[in-house]
């Protein structure tokens, strides 16, 4: 093997040396696979429920965000596993761009959650702008100044990744603004109580999803050790608190007019945990 292209610390060695099917390492940290899997079941099982329920256009949405959580989810897995610094390095580069896709999906899915109908051609325009935009930085040698072998992981530009986390907070914002505005106009009780229980599980799912990426992020930039991003696993139970929330509302207010009885969603929920 060659040196300068693989890593080899011993957390790393250790987990791939017991890799299988380039996921599954028993040396792994076991909260990576419990928080990770468990988001992905969860939020593909709720949203490919509603949308064969219906074709609503927040169902399409949600099954979209769903479906890129989970390549990300299963991209982070891979971060972990892989010791070929060529490979983490490709990989990570497409983190930024699925990472910003997720919040503009976010915001996308809570306005036509609440507002019943579709953006204007602005609001996608200058969404689409930004995530081309987003998207040719992750492919520019600018987000990465190198790649510590030692602590396998990519040495992150400070100034591009700090552009990525306030891009984030700034649609977190809007969300949780957009959300407020409209639970104070809208006049009928179920709908703001569906659009309250919407805000606060999107602002709890990018809230966490953010903010322990940021503390993995940061202390990456400061030199930790490794073990550092152990913290950015539990950034991934905030799609579980979305998914409790959203199952919450159309348990109680038939929310996309899908009929799910508590019972049910109890049943699932136990299964996918025990599981």
């Amino acid at each position: 093997l060659n040196n300068h292209m693989f890593c080899y610390d011993e957390l790393s060695l250790s987990i791939f040396s017991s890799l299988h099917l380039h996921l599954f390492s028993t040396s792994a940290p076991v909260l990576l696979y419990y928080s990770h899997l468990t988001a992905i079941i969860v939020s593909l099982s709720l949203s490919f429920f509603i949308l064969l329920n219906t074709k609503a256009l927040p169902a399409r949405i949600l099954a979209i965000m769903s479906l890129i959580f989970s390549a990300l989810a299963v991209l982070d897995i891979l971060l972990w596993t892989q010791i070929d610094s060529r490979i983490i390095m490709f990989l990570w580069s497409f983190w930024p761009f699925l990472f910003i896709t997720i919040y503009v999906l976010s915001l996308y899915f809570l306005h036509a959650f609440i507002s019943k109908k579709d953006a204007g051609f602005g609001w996608k325009l200058g969404a689409f702008v930004l995530l081309l935009a987003v998207l040719a930085l992750s492919a520019s040698p600018y987000i990465f100044e190198g790649f510590d072998l030692y602590n396998c992981n990519a040495v992150e530009s400070f100034w591009a990744w700090q552009s990525f986390y306030g891009t984030s907070f700034i649609i977190f914002l809007t969300a949780v603004v957009y959300g407020v505005i409209s639970i104070a106009r809208l006049k009928e009780k179920v709908q703001r109580r569906q659009a309250l229980l919407a805000t606060i599980g999107i602002a709890c799912f990018l809230f966490f999803f953010s903010a322990a990426a940021y503390v993995a992020t940061i202390a990456n930039l400061l030199g930790s050790e490794p073990d550092i991003f152990r913290l950015e696993q539990y950034g991934y139970f905030g799609m579980a608190i979305f998914i409790a929330f959203l199952t919450y509302t159309i348990v109680e207010y038939k929310a996309f007019n899908v009929k799910l009885i508590a019972a049910q969603a109890l049943v699932a929920a136990l299964v996918i945990l025990i599981g």
